[in-house]
């Protein structure tokens, strides 16, 4: 009788015992499966912040870009009690450099508008120019552009039929903007009007001036 009594006591102990240690494992299992998921997390999470850093020096200071252009330049004058209307064809040179963002770039262009006659009117123009480009995909082909900055103009004029005479160094406010044709990822054409103003206008004979140009533009890291 006695060995019967113990026997379910022994049995209740046995499957207490059973069920202590398969809920340990089940415990030490779900640990493991969570320390192997941070674990491929974190993986993961330092290979994304490798991704962004590794672009990131790609990119590094910014493209640097080479554009070649012409442009056509009406130039308002005034000397000698009368206003002149000066058309200048000439050449632009620029270079820039992209800032922090690819649509942000830094642009530094020389303008070389040799002799133009136009009856008893003769001009000419040389400017460098310094500012602030931003661009603007519109699509995958298509980008908007405009600038801001300041220009430096140097230049000549005469009328010889009134013996009017200009040579004049002047400082002046620009604004432009364009549209862009992306013929490749490090070539661009595009089109642009631009206007200045001079600092001080009444004191310089140089007055407003209006431009349109047309530029091809490459990149490259």
């Amino acid at each position: 009788m006695k060995t019967s009594k113990r026997a379910p006591i022994l049995l209740i102990a046995l499957a207490i015992s059973l069920s202590t240690f398969s809920w340990s494992k089940v415990q030490a299992a779900r640990g493991d499966d969570y320390e192997e998921m941070g674990y491929d997390d974190l993986v993961n999470e330092l290979s994304q912040k490798r991704d962004q850093t590794n672009k990131a020096q790609k990119r590094g200071p910014g493209r640097t870009h080479l554009g070649l252009g012409m442009t056509n330049s009406w130039n308002q004058i005034q000397t000698a009690g009368k206003t002149y209307t000066a058309n200048i064809t000439g050449y632009e040179l620029s270079t820039g450099m992209d800032l922090n963002q690819e649509n942000v770039r830094g642009e530094l262009a020389f303008r070389f508008m040799p002799e133009s006659q136009s009856g008893s009117e003769s001009a000419s123009l040389n400017e460098i120019n310094a500012g602030l480009a931003f661009r603007r995909d519109l699509n995958a082909r298509w980008r908007s552009k405009f600038m801001g900055g300041l220009g430096f103009r140097f230049l000549n004029f005469s009328d010889s039929s009134n013996r009017a005479s200009v040579q004049e160094t002047s400082s002046m406010l620009l604004g432009a903007a364009g549209l862009e044709s992306k013929l490749s990822a490090n070539v661009a054409l595009g089109g642009e009007i631009s206007l200045r103003t001079p600092f001080f206008g009444s004191s310089t004979p140089d007055k407003n001036s209006l431009s349109v140009g047309l530029k091809l533009d490459t990149s490259f890291e």
